[in-house]
């Protein structure tokens, strides 16, 4: 079959490849004619419209005109043929599938004869046997082969040109992927030129209305390998819009069956076209290249969709023989469902017998019973529901077993490779092979990248804010339902037209992340200087770190906007600002449900996911605007969106310095030594190495409340150890999020836990010796307690964020806090409190013993002495046992004293992990 490709219509060429690959004659009697039939392959009395083999005669004036020169009615008879000979099988036995057909399909037999109504084919009526076979999948429109379809169309909006520039005025790029693994083309797909020279198809170019220069390369995965896709830009190539929608038509439609991509594709048609590039390297400069004219491609595909069985015989002295077929080209039989398939091979058991198309695929050995089809059916219909919200709290359970119950089938199931053979009859060759197909089904990723890109462009208008880093802003408004896996379309059009057999990688492996084993054990990146910032599929670690981005901005401004408000104040202020519903209310405001990547499922189901899932995202781009430039943008942006009044954002935007600065602009050493407490605060700042400007503010910093108030603090450490909070979660929160790259929300949030517990900065307290600074009542016999301890450090890192900066806070931690991880991972997991790592305990001996994950119950025994002494003592019980017993002035205490007691007996036959068994340190 490779002369099939090589066809000329120059004369001096067309004797040369006669002598060389000896073409197939054609046959011009008029059996040829449209009004013959053929009868279609195992489709019993039905009928096929015989499609003539088009041959559109170039005039021999015309044999080297170029695109700009070719006569205008010679391009209309090529588009007239291509439309009569190509498109018109096509749109003859075109099928309108409905939601109900599409599920019978799926849950029917696989056959497809439970279906009654069938395309009406030139009079006929086709009542069965529209499917290849049973082990070839198709697409049907609206739906992909076990859920709904894949591809809807993209709900992206955004800025159209206008009016539209014509043709030649637009951008044109070549698609590059690389590697170039499995979209090597080796010259399967050759075109002759008039003028006798040999193109090869080497990829797509985009067609664009918009230049995309600064577009970020596309990334995706196929076959485990991890793919980029540039755009290279290039001269524009000579076309018209009405070859390229003809050609798209052809290819992605009627052969490739993208059904739902291609109205995609229509809607952004007066944006975006495609060109297939076939390439001639000249001999004496191989660096200049010369690209086939659109005109001279259609042509060829219109002179090569001929009956494959003229394909099969070529004539050499006057005698047939059979002769050899490459294998990869696309066969084509527009009855069938697919309609379009990769010929592997065409064998016969007699020369002169009838042919069959073989074509290897990769099945799945099913349970083709009516049970395992009932269930299909009911969780279409309800996976339907959940889609669109209308899911009850019964049918969600149900939903839920069901979908478990067909993931058994699957994992029951066999794969391997069959041949399919089918009857020849009734194909048709296009001319294309299996390297069309490669770089064909990498243009709907490439589309959704481009379209998603160009849309957001108005989300950044409505923040007034342009990213930097684009892939950061797709992270952020990506959830983590939408799946990496190849979507069904694209699946079943590669199986059918790509490779045969892809050239695979080795899944890399993957090092166990759950569990806080695990977690210990993956510690690669503690104690490097320099962090990542390797992006994830989805939102989830940008929400941790836009979460700590927010918290951080409110109370910063909450706090020099209202210094004499109590705590309780602030923190119900802060809460109101950063509660989800406020959060998705402003998600809602700028519309992030529309830019948001996401898959339909149960985790999207009612309109309080949607909400929570909008509120994840706002914090998500929080965390994205911090990494791409920092808190000050991100302080602007979050202050415009809460308010949008002027006035009100210009007293948002300007808060006042804190009132111990106002009183004295230039700094108050000058009153040390009028004050012992400032005295003593000086040998503070002496142990620390850090001077500060305004010394009362470190005062108040230590202040306890016993003290009382004075003009000298004008209050308590209680407000600036509120705000302290926030600058050490936003600290550790940033840290931990550069040097752990690869760990998911819920190891960070442990990892994060690991430095900022009352325990840890109680610790850190002592060995700074701030206990002996903290200013206490003289009347009150005030006891330094952990709390106290942990709650000056806070109070300390809010002093030096007020008087110094963010920068000095940072250090203070990347010096004095961080380094406590690494000792926290050297002690196991002794660093978490007790009832956690008994729980912790108890889950790991369920997995051991193999039975049900049961978690430990606290009960309450009793409660003794008087009201404000009273002692109480609780159990922990096991799957109804007691493990200990244990004593303390409040429930939580007794609780952990009980939960400490158990680890120490390991009563209840309870396996302690690893990490549990390691020396314990005293935190």
């Amino acid at each position: 079959m490779a002369n099939v490709q090589r066809k000329c219509t120059n004369p001096a060429s067309r004797k040369r490849s006669r002598e060389t690959h000896s073409p197939v004659p054609r046959d011009r009697s008029p059996a040829r004619s449209m009004s013959s039939g053929i009868k279609g392959a195992g489709s019993g009395e039905a009928t096929q419209p015989a499609v003539t083999t088009p041959d559109v005669r170039i005039p021999a004036e015309h044999h080297r005109a170029t695109e700009e020169n070719l006569p205008s009615a010679v391009e209309h008879e090529v588009r007239k043929q291509f439309s009569e000979r190509l498109l018109a099988p096509f749109s003859q036995t075109k099928r309108t599938f409905t939601d109900e057909e599409s599920s019978a399909i799926v849950a029917g037999g696989a056959e497809g004869n439970e279906v009654s109504t069938a395309p009406n084919v030139g009079g006929a009526v086709v009542r069965s046997n529209w499917r290849l076979s049973r082990q070839l999948c198709y697409n049907a429109p609206s739906a992909s082969n076990s859920t709904p379809c894949s591809f809807h169309p993209l709900k992206f909006t955004f800025e159209r040109p206008e009016p539209v520039l014509p043709i030649e005025a637009w951008y044109c790029y070549h698609i590059e992927v690389k590697p170039t693994t499995n979209f090597a083309t080796d010259g399967l797909t050759t075109i002759y030129g008039r003028d006798g020279r040999r193109y090869s198809f080497e990829g797509f170019s985009l067609l664009s209305a918009w230049p995309l220069d600064a577009l970020p390369s596309c990334q995706f995965g196929r076959y485990n390998i991890q793919y980029t896709i540039s755009l290279v830009c290039e001269s524009t190539t000579q076309c018209c819009v009405q070859d390229l929608t003809l050609l798209q038509e052809y290819l992605f439609e009627c052969l490739l069956e993208m059904h739902d991509w291609v109205k995609v594709l229509q809607h952004h048609c007066e944006h975006f076209h495609f060109v297939p590039r076939f390439i001639h390297h000249r001999r004496d400069d191989n660096s200049k290249l010369e690209t086939l004219p659109l005109t001279e491609v259609l042509n060829y595909l219109v002179q090569s969709f001929c009956p494959l069985e003229r394909h099969a015989f070529h004539g050499t002295k006057g005698t047939e023989k059979r002769g050899t077929t490459k294998s990869g080209l696309l066969v084509t039989n527009p009855l069938k469902k697919p309609s379009c398939i990769r010929m592997d091979k065409l064998s016969s058991r007699d020369v002169h017998g009838p042919s069959q198309v073989v074509h290897y695929c990769s099945v799945v050995e099913e349970d083709h019973n009516e049970e395992r089809q009932m269930k299909q059916a009911l969780y279409l219909e309800l996976h339907q529901k959940a889609i669109e919200g209308v899911l009850k709290r019964k049918e969600y359970f149900q939903h839920k077993s069901l979908k478990h119950e067909l993931r058994s089938y699957h994992y029951r199931n066999e794969q391997r490779e069959i041949a399919v053979l089918i009857p020849a009859e009734g194909f048709f060759s296009t001319g294309l092979y299996t390297d069309i197909a490669q770089h064909a089904l990498v243009l709907p990723t490439l589309i959704h990248h481009v379209v998603f890109y160009k849309a957001t462009s108005r989300l950044e208008a409505h923040l007034q804010y342009t990213f930097k880093n684009k892939l950061l802003l797709q992270c952020a408004l990506t959830h983590p339902s939408l799946s990496v896996k190849m979507e069904d379309h694209l699946r079943t059009s590669l199986s059918n037209c790509g490779l045969r057999r892809p050239e695979c990688a080795k899944p890399a492996p993957v090092a166990q992340r759950k569990g806080l084993c695990a977690l210990l054990n993956l510690g690669d990146s503690m104690g490097k200087e320099e962090g990542q910032n390797t992006q994830p599929g989805h939102n989830e670690r940008l929400e941790f770190l836009g979460d700590a981005v927010l918290e951080y901005i409110c109370s910063l401004h909450l706090f020099h906007l209202f210094p004499d408000h109590s705590v309780g104040q602030i923190t119900a202020f802060r809460r109101a600002l950063v509660k989800n519903r406020h959060l998705s209310t402003l998600a809602t405001k700028l519309h992030l449900l529309d830019y948001m990547l996401a898959a339909p499922g149960l985790d999207l189901c009612t309109q309080a996911d949607f909400s929570h899932a909008a509120a994840n995202c706002f914090e998500a781009l929080l965390g994205a605007v911090f990494l791409d430039s920092g808190l000050p943008e991100c302080q602007a942006m979050f202050g415009r969106l809460v308010f949008p009044e002027e006035d009100l954002y210009q007293v948002w935007k300007g808060y006042p310095v804190h009132p111990l600065q106002a009183e004295h602009p230039d700094g108050d050493r000058h009153i040390i030594e009028e004050s012992e407490p400032l005295q003593k605060m000086v040998f503070l700042e002496q142990s620390v190495g850090v001077q500060f400007t305004h010394i009362r503010v470190l005062a108040k910093a230590f202040t306890h409340s016993s003290m009382g108030y004075t003009n000298l603090t004008r209050g308590d450490y209680q407000t600036m150890e509120l705000f302290g909070d926030a600058v050490l979660q936003l600290l550790a929160t940033n840290y931990i999020y550069h040097h752990f790259p690869h760990h998911h929300e819920g190891h960070l949030s442990f990892l994060r836990m690991a430095l900022v517990y009352n325990k840890q900065l109680a610790r850190v307290s002592t060995e700074l010796d701030f206990g002996r600074y903290i200013l206490t009542g003289r009347t009150e016999n005030v006891a330094i307690s952990n709390k106290m301890m942990a709650d000056v450090v806070e109070s300390f890192l809010a002093a030096l964020v007020v008087d110094k900066g963010l920068t000095f806070a940072q250090k203070f931690c990347e010096v004095c806090i961080f380094p406590k991880l690494l000792e926290c991972s050297e002690g196991g997991l002794n660093w978490l409190d007790a009832k956690s790592r008994l729980q912790y305990a108890v889950v790991h001996t369920c997995r051991v013993q193999k039975r049900p994950v049961e978690m430990p119950q606290y009960r309450l025994e009793k409660s003794e002495g008087p009201a404000n002494r009273r002692t109480y003592t609780a159990a922990v019980l096991f799957r109804g046992k007691r493990l200990a017993v244990g004593t303390g002035g409040s429930v939580q205490e007794a609780d952990m004293a009980a939960a400490e007691q158990a680890l120490k007996n390991r009563s209840g036959h309870i396996v302690l992990p690893e990490a549990l068994k390691k020396t314990k340190q005293e935190m």
